[in-house]
């Protein structure tokens, strides 16, 4: 089964079968009532449910559910609910609120597919927040203690992978600068600077970030979680917010995570996980659900070929 992004966006939104729900019930305890099941949007990969049990003494139970859909994912990788649920058992050490994990069906033996249910967490995302610089620099904070995690804690944890292989990348087509992407594909073969590695959430931005009361409430989304360089996680945050929101922004967020870690952030991590991005033919549909639906594609492509001409000044 391999989606479109409409196919999936439709599919993701229906509420979970029957199966799944009794799964669920089976996990609080005999007697328990599922009463809800509401969609969480912003997913890509995977249907998300905020889902409301009602257990055998009438107490409330709010749990999240989320299904590996996509058969396609896990037949390239057929350990990745566990994976996550490792990294979710891992990331209780970090002074942040993360969700417990609370069940897994790693084969979907039970469930329908392969599946994690945890904790929900109280907060929502926030992409138009009242105070754009309070809320970048509060941004930074997470990612620097999920940095600071001791390697010990994580040695069972994979080495991050590049999401994009440099050896098949072409200028996208839509460039005002075909050769500057060439340089950033030149760069990128030679030599990777030397750095420790730390835990990584390797899909920290905005949309993985819940605020309640103007306040960091937690960090989801641990799918991707593996070890390697800090500046894996700072480029790809980065990323995001020049898509969103432009350079400052991205900028702002550089200066809150260097101050408050010592970090020297080297422009190469900014231009690996620049080209993540290619061969960018659309608009991360997730934010428009989340409420940033003024996005064009023509700006953020504007703002990403500006931001890596930015980098690359940086280098040369």
């Amino acid at each position: 089964m391999r989606l479109s992004n409409p196919e999936f966006a439709e599919l993701a939104a229906q509420p979970p079968p029957d199966d799944a729900i009794a799964w669920v019930g089976e996990i609080v305890g005999a007697g328990s009532n599922v009463i809800s099941a509401k969609a969480i949007p912003g997913g890509t990969a995977t249907a998300i449910h905020a889902i409301r049990v009602r257990d055998m003494t009438g107490g409330l139970v709010e749990l999240v559910l989320k299904r590996y859909i996509r058969s396609d994912w896990i037949e390239r990788e057929p350990d990745i609910v566990m994976k996550e649920a490792r990294a979710l058992e891992i990331a209780t050490s970090i002074d942040i609120r993360t969700p417990s994990l609370v069940a897994v069906d790693s084969h979907g033996r039970t469930c329908d597919v392969p599946a994690i249910l945890m904790e929900q967490l109280p907060g929502r995302v926030e992409l138009n927040p009242p105070n754009r610089e309070q809320w970048v620099a509060r941004l930074a904070e997470p990612i620097a203690l999920i940095h600071t995690l001791h390697t010990d804690l994580c040695r069972d944890v994979p080495s991050y992978e590049p999401y994009k292989d440099l050896g098949l990348l072409t200028p996208p087509k839509w460039s005002r600068d075909p050769g500057m992407w060439s340089r950033v594909f030149h760069l990128l073969q030679g030599q990777v600077p030397a750095e420790d590695e730390v835990f990584l959430h390797r899909d920290y931005h905005p949309t993985n970030v819940l605020w309640y009361r103007g306040e960091v409430s937690g960090v989801v989304d641990w799918t991707n979680a593996s070890r390697g360089p800090a500046g894996i996680d700072v480029g790809h945050c980065r990323l995001n917010l020049v898509q969103l929101y432009g350079l400052n922004m991205a900028a702002k967020f550089l200066n809150e995570y260097c101050a408050a870690t010592g970090y020297q952030h080297h422009p190469y991590w900014d231009l690996l996980t620049a080209i993540e991005c290619l061969p960018l033919d659309e608009v991360y549909p997730g934010w428009a659900e989340l409420g940033m639906r003024d996005l064009t594609i023509d700006v953020v492509r504007d703002r990403v070929e500006s931001y890596v001409s930015a980098v690359l000044q940086r280098i040369w």
